[in-house]
This record gives structure tokens, C-alpha cells and sequence, in this order.
């Protein structure tokens, strides 16, 4: 059997492997560094921004297959529309690596602490465009819950709790942790012969 959404699939099960090691290193730093932590991040460029792009990239393909995936198998113009203003909020978030690469050409400290202000707030307004699409998407896919295939059902339902665990901003970690279960469920759907599954 043809699987169109094998590599979607693939890409998802490694981004439920990256994406927790990437995000509860820089949280657990986060805390016992505190906003020095962010300082000395951006700059130097590293193994972890390599990391962070090839995150960023699977995230945004990963969204633009559901986009893809809405839009062609289950007629969900609206969702597939929200998973690619995810998908570009995602983008612009992870291409502020780009300040890493700035710093690391340039070679100046003098800015370091302004530049550090201006990409946590760039990354918390950001984040929070992100929580409401992803809570727009949510809302559009289960208003046609029963069309569904099961897992994606449970995908769509964890992501609602992830949104809004992350707007509550002390609950963000819970968002962190649920957020690559979230993407093994995914990839299981596209992996196996659920997805095609007749939806009514």
C-alpha cells in the first residue's frame, strides 16, 4: 500500500525525539541560569542552534503535511489554513537564530543585553500568536469530531490542552512534555492504515 504521509510520519517521530531534548535542556538551564542564560545564547553559535533549525524545519513540515492533509482528506479549509499560519509563526520563530549569527559575524558584545530583551520579547509575542492559531485549529477540527480517525481525534485534543497550557505560561513545561506524545500519536495515524480510513 502506498503511503503518501510516510516521511510526514517519519519526520514527526523524530521531532518527538529532538524536540524534548532540545526544549528541557534549555528550560532546566533557563532556571538555574536565569536571563544570563539567554545573553550568553545569543552569542554563540553552536551545536544547539544547528539543533534548533533542523527542529524549526521538521515542525514546519510537519504542519504544512497536516495543512496538506486537512485540506485534500478531510475538507477542513479553516484547519488547513491555521496549521500554515502555525507553520509560519514557527518559521519566523525559529529564524531568530539569525541574531546567533549575527553575533557570531560581528563579533560585538556591546548590545548583547538589548538584543537579548528584544528576542525574548519577540519569542513571547510569537508564542502567543502560535497558542492562538493553534487554539483556532483546535476549534475547527473539533467542530467535525466525529469525522476524525481516532488518533487524530486524541492529537487534536492534546494540542488544545498544550495551547493552553502554554498561555498560562507557568504550565509551559507541562505544554513541553505533552507536546512530543502528541507528535508519536501523529505519526503512528500516518503511519499505519488508519488514515485511510473512510471518514464520513
Amino acid at each position: 500500500m502506498n503511503h503518501p504521509y510516510k516521511l510526514a510520519g517519519i519526520a514527526a517521530l523524530l521531532l518527538a525525539v529532538l524536540f524534548p531534548l532540545y526544549w528541557l535542556t534549555g528550560i532546566v538551564d533557563l532556571i538555574s541560569g536565569g536571563l544570563d542564560v539567554i545573553h550568553t545564547d545569543i552569542q554563540t553559535l553552536d551545536a544547539w542552534d544547528l539543533l534548533f533549525v533542523i527542529i524549526g524545519v521538521l515542525e514546519v513540515y510537519v504542519y504544512l503535511k497536516l495543512s496538506h492533509y486537512f485540506r485534500d482528506q478531510l475538507h477542513g479549509s479553516f484547519a488547513a489554513i491555521s496549521f500554515k499560519i502555525m507553520a509560519l509563526l514557527i518559521a519566523l520563530f525559529h529564524g531568530l537564530v539569525l541574531v546567533d549569527v549575527w553575533f557570531a559575524l560581528s563579533q560585538t558584545t556591546s548590545s548583547a543585553q538589548e538584543i537579548a530583551e528584544l528576542t525574548s520579547l519577540a519569542t513571547l509575542i510569537l508564542g502567543g500568536l502560535y497558542c492562538i492559531a493553534t487554539l483556532a485549529m483546535c476549534i475547527a477540527t473539533l467542530s467535525r469530531f466525529r469525522a476524525l480517525p481516532y488518533l487524530l481525534r486524541a492529537f487534536c485534543i492534546g494540542m488544545l490542552f498544550m495551547a493552553v497550557f502554554h498561555l498560562t505560561l507557568v504550565l509551559t513545561i507541562v505544554g513541553y512534555l505533552l507536546f512530543p506524545a502528541l507528535l508519536v500519536l501523529l505519526a503512528i495515524h500516518w503511519l499505519t492504515a488508519e488514515q485511510y480510513a473512510e471518514v464520513v
